[in-house]
Parts: C-alpha cells; structure tokens; sequence
C-alpha cells in the first residue's frame, strides 16, 4: 500500500492502533497538531529505495535490519511504523541509539570503524519518514554481551 504522503510503501496488513497519552504528546510534538485519532500500524516500508522494518519484525529473524541511521548523524531503533490516515503523514516510533564514536578495531595501519558500538537506549520519540538516511542492522555479540550496529550496505538495497 502506498503511504498517504505518496512518499513511501508500506508493506504487509495494517494493525489499527490507539495511541497512549504519552504517544499522542510526542507525536503532537513531531506534527504540530492532535488530529490524529485513528492510526494504523505497519511492520515494514520501503523509503528512498530501502526497505526499513520494526523491531517486532526483525525479533525472530535471522538478521536484525530494525535499526536506521537518520540524516541528522544519530541512530534509532524502529519500534513501530504508524499511518496516520487523518493528517496524510508517515511516522516513525523509534527509540534512540547511543553508539561510541570509536572505532571497533583500530591498528596503526587500519580502522574498522563500519561497526559501532551500542553504548545505551535512549529516549523514545516520533520522527518523520524523510528524516531517514540508511538502514542498518544490530548484532549482539552472545559472550562479551555487547551490541553492535552496522549500515547496511549500498548493493544490498533495492535499486
């Protein structure tokens, strides 16, 4: 289905969903105004030539893609994808990243710094489709107990 903004395709059947309070205070802060009563839950989109999921989606799946860098620098985890029919718009629930600006390895001769190091969960907040720069996805790395994420790269997306 094409998303009401015409910018995006959401992918696989709706949910509907009512929004907490808490949500409907965000989310008036993202668009500026309340009408938004019914909204519409998706687990998938494709924006910019690149399919983005929810974590939801990506749980039980071999790889995790439910991270997304966004244009601004920061990292988000996307926990839903919400269609908001009443105001045309496309909406990302997603949870802040904080990542270390380290890189991984580092030797006098290279840097493999394609991998970040997740150093906490952050705040939860609303934000646009077109705030989006590239998707990514995380992994947990069992023994130590770390997370890492990584851009997915340029060949593995739609074109």
């Amino acid at each position: 289905m094409r998303g009401n903004d015409n910018r995006c395709i959401l992918l696989g059947a709706p949910r509907y969903y009512s929004l907490t309070q808490e949500e409907k205070s965000k989310m008036l802060n993202c668009i500026g105004h309340d009408d938004f009563n019914d909204c519409y839950f998706y687990q998938r989109l494709i924006f910019g030539k690149k399919r983005y999921t929810t974590q939801a989606y990506s749980s039980d799946k071999d790889n995790n893609d439910s991270c997304a860098f966004l244009k601004n620098g920061q990292c988000v985890l996307i926990k839903h994808i919400i269609n908001i029919p009443s105001v045309h718009k496309v909406l990302l629930y997603v949870q802040i990243i904080e990542v270390s600006k380290r890189p991984v390895l580092k030797d006098s001769r290279f840097s493999f710094d394609c991998y970040q190091k997740v150093t906490r969960l952050s705040e939860n907040l609303f934000v646009r489709i077109e705030c989006l720069d590239a998707p990514c996805f995380s992994i947990f790395a069992g023994g130590s107990g770390d997370s890492y994420v990584a851009r997915i790269p340029y060949g593995c997306t739609i074109e």
